[in-house]
């Protein structure tokens, strides 16, 4: 059985959203070019019911990057989009 992941990330041609699933609490989002160069960070909290959602700027260059959320308790999600 596949492992249960508690965010789901989307984007449009703006913006990448990040949204909590789960109750994981609080989590840092990076979004990193190929090199690992960040270009956007952010805090999601799904403890706040302002903030379990967080909108971040999508890349300008096409490229490479990848996204990486870090809970508290130290989990790690991360995977890889082509930005074109």
């Amino acid at each position: 059985m596949p492992a249960f992941v508690p965010y789901t990330c989307w984007m449009d041609d703006e913006y990448i959203y990040v949204e909590s699933l789960g109750e994981c609490g609080y989590a840092t989002v990076t979004i990193e070019t190929a090199d690992g160069t960040v270009i956007a960070t952010d805090i999601i909290d799904d403890t706040d019911p302002a903030t379990p959602t967080v909108t971040l700027p999508a890349p300008l260059i096409p490229g490479d990057y990848s996204i990486t959320i870090t809970t508290e308790s130290g989990a790690i999600y991360s995977g890889e989009f082509f930005y074109n």
